[in-house]
């Protein structure tokens, strides 16, 4: 696993991951910009931002031959905190009039969907595998990669969310030991999430 900011050419490697990061925020980021091409472009910019959960920076790739085979962005639970204010402040002030408006209440719509995250707790904001890596294993290899990063910070709590509907990740969370401990959805229900957890015993 290398760190993105390590990794070398970071124009190379971010056009690589911006699609897997749009397809591991999915279907949040599309219900909350309204399509597929205003989330991706807010991603992008997004992937720039120091401040962004999704900055480039926070980003560990999984490389093979020099292709990407995968991605995850995990973030201690402060950090999140203040990353998703930064965010939505970022998301606030680049939108304007009506748009403003509708972004304000999707956001408040999802204020229930994903559960707190304590400090304590290294969080997985995001992970994905290239479509042609998949069915390998390659996810498996980024949640351990997840979760072996937290340990060495000292985490012993890991907390994720996933779309309650993608059964595939779910499994795969729960083969490491995850549990589920949350069920959140959007006020206007289109939206439901489960929170998982998993916590090691030293």
């Amino acid at each position: 696993m290398t760190a993105a900011g390590d990794a070398g050419d970071a124009s190379a490697y971010a056009a690589a991951v911006l699609p897997l990061l749009h397809d591991a925020s999915r279907p949040y980021v599309d219900w909350l910009f309204g399509g597929a091409a205003a989330a991706a472009e807010w991603l992008a910019a997004a992937l720039r931002r120091p401040s962004s959960e999704v900055a480039f920076e926070r980003t560990t790739l999984l490389l093979r031959d020099g292709d990407v085979d995968g991605m995850f962005v995990a973030l201690a639970g402060d950090d999140l905190a203040r990353c998703r204010k930064a965010d939505s402040l970022a998301l606030l002030m680049q939108a304007g009039g009506a748009e403003r408006s509708r972004i304000h209440d999707r956001l408040a719509a999802a204020r229930t969907l994903f559960a707190p995250v304590g400090a304590d707790e290294w969080y997985l904001s995001k992970l994905a595998v290239a479509p042609a890596s998949r069915g390998g294993g390659v996810g498996g290899r980024l949640c351990d990669a997840y979760v072996a990063a937290g340990a060495e910070r000292g985490f012993d709590r890991f907390r994720l969310d996933v779309d309650a509907a993608n059964d595939a990740a779910v499994r795969l969370y729960e083969a490491r030991g995850f549990r589920v401990t949350y069920r959140g959805t959007t006020g206007d229900g289109d939206l439901h999430y489960v929170g998982m957890t998993l916590e090691e015993r030293t």
